[in-house]
């Protein structure tokens, strides 16, 4: 078969958004069906575009949002997406399209340009913002385009609930499907060596808005916390990076929230920390809270995505009742009178990660993909163009 993947993300080629239809091409290409890509162009391309190359694919880039003479110098060069879409899906006989989008809605213009050109598509979300509420105007672009979808995935049902909120009621075709993360299924990590200091992590990128980074401060800002034996560790990095980091050193806390920056090595983390903090303020659902349970990691977190489906508040980790500062040092303090508890707590967490996430979430993508285009069936109309 083939297929094309549109990725919409236009500020990074990688990152936790990017990981289930890049795994999903690659195990497309792997076993020889055509893979092409339409993604934004970057300076520096990843390793990954020349796998697809490699393996008779084609990477087409499109202009990213931005005003730099050097992106409309590629601009005027390469046309503009529509372009590329039309030429490189409708003449190509493209089976079906894989609209990747970070969020919900940045894919918009790639499904009417879809619906324009009669090629069959499906959408993936990787994220619903409660704050990006659309206006009556978008609604009806939105439910007239995605509604046009083979099928529209959401990789958490908290996620899928929201969207049909914003649309008003019901939507179909919708459905979940999982995301994958960076640490094996069956990954095994050492609780850390004893010690006098408790040490939670805040895997994520810097981002305040969305990962909720101030709360943590402001919480840890109070006597009680400064005094306590407890550290936060914060790993990722982002565009909020500096002005935080200035923030942490305003208030004063530099040995108790110890920046570490982007570290790849997911399971030193933890042999590292006892458990994740993440006071999100909206989520796909976190490859981060993923992979601290997988080893065995409890969790403090807030009620967004799916994240009730794994913990059991006190039990399998602990939820904030609401993303403020005091929602979140009310579980931050249940998690404290608990410390004792904490390995028993992450080994729960690991096993009710693994009743809600599969091992293999790419697979299941690419069950979905293959039924979509047995339900179009062959356009000859595509076909004979493509001929």
């Amino acid at each position: 078969m083939k297929v094309c993947f549109i990725a919409t993300n236009t500020f990074a080629h990688s990152g936790g958004s990017e990981l289930l239809w890049t795994r999903a091409a690659d195990a497309l290409c792997r076993r020889g069906d055509q893979v092409n890509l339409i993604v934004p162009r970057f300076p520096t391309e990843p390793d990954f575009y020349n796998f697809i190359r490699g393996n008779g694919g084609n990477v087409h880039f499109y202009l990213r949002q931005r005003v730099s003479l050097y992106d409309r110098a590629i601009h005027y060069i390469l046309g503009d997406e529509k372009t590329a879409l039309i030429k490189t899906l409708k003449l190509d006989g493209t089976d079906l399209v894989i609209i990747s989008q970070a969020g919900s809605m940045d894919g918009l213009n790639w499904v009417e340009y879809c619906t324009e050109a009669g090629v069959p598509f499906i959408t993936i979300s990787q994220a619903v913002r409660f704050p990006e509420w659309p206006v009556d105007e978008m609604v009806s672009r939105i439910r007239n385009g995605y509604s046009r979808a083979k099928q529209n995935l959401f990789v958490s049902q908290g996620n899928l609930d929201l969207f049909k909120m914003w649309l008003g009621g019901n939507f179909e075709p919708a459905r979940v499907t999982p995301n994958p993360c960076q640490v094996p299924y069956d990954v095994k990590v050492s609780w850390p060596e004893p010690s006098p200091v408790f040490r939670l992590a805040c895997v994520a990128r810097i981002a305040p808005a969305d990962k909720g980074h101030d709360l943590i401060l402001q919480v840890m800002n109070k006597p009680k916390w400064r005094e306590r034996p407890i550290e936060i560790h914060l790993y990722g990095s982002g565009a909020s990076t500096q002005t935080f980091s200035n923030l942490i050193r305003h208030y004063k806390l530099t040995t108790k929230i110890v920046s570490h920056g982007q570290v790849a090595d997911i399971p030193k983390i933890w042999s590292e920390n006892h458990g994740l903090i993440l006071p999100s303020r909206s989520e796909g659902f976190s490859l981060a809270f993923i992979e601290a349970s997988l080893c065995n990691r409890f969790t403090i977190t807030t009620h967004v995505a799916d994240n009730e489906k794994v913990i059991s508040d006190g039990e399998s980790g602990f939820l904030a009742s609401s993303q403020t500062v005091l929602g979140l040092e009310m579980a931050m303090e249940a998690a404290w009178q608990n410390r004792d508890r904490w390995q028993a707590i992450g080994e729960k967490a690991g096993k009710a990660i693994r009743r809600v996430v599969p091992a293999n979430p790419e697979q299941v993508l690419i069950q979905e993909i293959e039924r979509c285009i047995r339900d179009v069936g062959p356009d000859t109309s595509r076909n004979k163009e493509a001929a």
